[in-house]
Parts: C-alpha cells; structure tokens; sequence
C-alpha cells in the first residue's frame, strides 16, 4: 500500500505553498500520495479550482462550517460536516498505509474540526501545523471576548482544541490556545535574524517553501504586479485623515508607477472582495486589470520568470513575492496617520517580514523601484531542499 502526505486547506491562500511541497513530495517520494482536503472558505468562488489542485493525487472537498452567533444552527452544521470528516478518515485508513497530515495554522472551525478527529482517533503518523509565523506572536492581541464564548463552547460540546478569538488591524481572528498538542512547523527565511536564545519554544523549523521555486538571476524581466484594495479607505479609516488626500495620494502614486516603469506591463489585480471596483487612479487603458480566477500567489507563481517588481499598501501577497526572490513594496506609510503607521508595523514586526531583503517599505512615491535591482542567492537552494526531503520521507 502507499503512504499519504494529507494537506489541510480552508482559505485558498494557503493552497500555492501547499501545491509547491506536493509538488516536492511527488519528485522526491515516488511512493506517496498527495491528498487534499479542502474545506469551502467563500473565497474559493473567486479562484479556479482545477490551478489549485493540480499538485493533488486526491482531492476531498467539504463545506463550509463556521463559529456562527446562532449557535444552535451552527453545531448542526458542525456535526454534519464532522460526520463527513469521518468517513473521509476511515476511506484513508482503508487506502494508505501511513497517513502524515499537514495543515496550515488556521483555528477556524473546518480545521479545528479536522485536526481534533486526527488527533483523537489515532489513525495518523503525524500531525503538524505548518506556519509562517509562529501563533504564540499573536497571542499578545486584544481579545475579542464575545467570540472567544461563542468558540468556547463550539469547542466544549463538539471537544475541539481551545480557540481564542482576537483582534488584528481590520479583522478580528482566532488563535489556539497555549495547550495545543499538534507540533508546529515554522518557515524560516534565511534572512530573518537569529531569535536569541530561549525566545519561544523549541519546535521544527523548515526552509520557506517559496524557496524551493526555480527563481533565475540575471534575467530580463517586463512586468509588474500591483495588488489592489479598493476598501483600504473603509477598512483603515480611523488610520486615513483625510479620504481627499489619500484619493489624491493614490494617483500620484499610480502616475509614478506608469513613468518609472514606462514599456512594462503593469498588470493591477483587484482584491477578492472589491467586487469589481478599482483603486483611484487606475486607468484601465493604461493598466492591465487581472481578472482571472487565481490567487496572488498562484498568480507570483505562474508568472514567476516574468515580474519585475511587486505592490501593494499592506498585502500578504507582497510578503510571498518577497519570500519569491521578487522585489516587493509595502506603501501604507505614504497614506497612514502615526497611529495606523505604528499599528501596521507593529503586526509585521511580529511576522519578522522587513527583515528579507525582499520586501521595503515606502514612505513617498520617490521609493518607487529603489529595490529593483538586487542580487538573486541562489548558494544555499540544495541545503534547503534536503532538509525538506528529510522532514517528508
């Protein structure tokens, strides 16, 4: 019987890093399946399924279950969606020999759900939560109470791990709590500085896995990505003085992005939820607007060879271009009050991003580019390769 590496998905964002380590296992373990299972966060409608399962032996899809205020109708959902989880887990045990499962390090309910009937029914080798940043960095946030009750008991009666709810800039999110009993995973970038001794907990640290991309120095390159947020204003307003000098902030920018990288392709991707909408100063005649059904990340990758340099006011997407090798800018201090500056610095002061040399952020439009130009190190790939091939095997 051959053996399983099952990857745990809920938002697609996740689903480029999981694809490029199946990718690795398939090169690298002839005698493992890849199987994942993916559970329908609402930004699934947005992406094109068949790109972001492609690396997958076996794909499982489950619905969408969530830590609903009405909780009467959530725990029914609840237990309808872990019924399906345990049929899945008795097909993997009839099918594979041995069962590793991944997951990335989200708390919300489909997850929560998966990891809990793994852990608990044994029929596992290992479990692991594989994680950019370390949960224990967030742990500090203010807590959202009312939705760390309402998780508290989606976790007593259905005997989950515990989950607290807190709150990040713009959105409010949920962490495990301290006594989690599945190991964790931490990428490390090669450029992060050293943590001092006794700093977190001793775990399991791997190499980025956007590392293991093929990315070639000294190659011509004629494109640029800007990842769009037509709800910044709404979504950072108590950050944004002035919404008439933020609109004309943004085009200025925009017009500085056109002359500096004039005979480029500058392709605009909006974000998920702006429904269409565009940023201020975005001409369509002038920028190519990506509308394909694909993440930022599945988009970084397949076009990989091809950008030249990466934007965006504070997005994730940034930080993966980054971790790419791609020049990639930050522009939320040209537009923020010294409040949100500090409160957005703060956040990625904790997922150590500003150490890569990578990623910049910029305080003007006259830090336009000013990254564009470095080296690609490519010295230490195969070391980073073989400490993935010793943690799959």
């Amino acid at each position: 019987m051959k053996e399983a590496r099952v990857f745990i998905v809920y938002h697609p964002l996740i689903t480029a890093t999981f694809n490029l380590i199946a990718d690795f296992v398939r090169k690298n373990c002839p005698q493992v399946d890849c199987v994942l299972i993916r559970a329908l966060h609402p930004y699934w409608k947005t992406v094109k399924l068949d790109r972001h399962i492609s690396s997958f032996d076996l794909f499982l899809p489950l619905p969408d279950v969530g830590y609903r205020r009405n909780i009467i109708a959530g725990l029914i959902q609840a237990w309808q969606f872990r019924r399906e989880v345990r049929k899945i887990s008795e097909m993997l045990q009839d099918r594979y020999s041995r069962i590793d499962v991944y997951s990335d390090n989200s708390s919300y309910l489909p997850v929560n759900i998966l990891l809990s009937h793994f852990y608990a029914s044994g029929s596992t080798d290992r479990i692991y939560r594989l994680a950019r940043t370390p949960q224990a960095n967030f742990s500090h946030e203010p807590e959202d109470r009312l939705y760390s009750i309402i998780t508290a008991i989606y976790c007593s009666v259905l005997k989950l791990f515990k989950v607290l709810a807190v709150r990040l800039p713009a959105v409010t999110s949920f962490i495990y709590a301290d006594d989690n009993p599945i190991g964790e995973v931490i990428f490390e970038s090669p450029y992060a500085p050293a943590e001092p001794e006794g700093s977190r907990e001793a775990g399991l640290t791997l190499p980025e896995p956007f590392l293991l991309l093929d990315r070639k120095p000294d190659t011509e390159r004629d494109t640029v990505v800007i990842f769009g947020g037509a709800n910044i204003l709404q979504a950072f307003s108590q950050y944004i003085d002035d919404k008439e000098e933020y609109d004309k902030k943004l085009r200025l920018f925009f017009e500085r992005i056109k002359s500096f990288y004039e005979g480029c392709t500058l392709l605009y991707k909006p974000h998920p939820a702006d429904g269409g909408r565009l940023m201020s100063g975005v001409d369509p005649s002038e920028f190519t607007v990506y509308d394909e059904p694909q993440t930022a990340e599945m988009l970084l990758i397949d076009n990989l060879e091809r950008i030249k340099a990466v934007y965006s006011f504070f997005s994730i997407a940034s930080i993966s271009a980054s971790l790419m090798r791609i020049p990639s800018y930050h522009i939320f201090e040209y537009f923020m009050n010294a409040e949100g500056i500090k409160v957005l610095n703060e956040h990625a002061r904790e997922g150590g991003w500003y150490s890569s040399p990578y990623l910049k952020k910029i305080k003007d439009p006259g830090g336009i580019g000013c990254i564009d130009s470095i080296s690609i190190k490519t010295e230490d790939e195969e070391s980073w390769r073989e400490r993935w091939r010793e943690f799959l095997k």
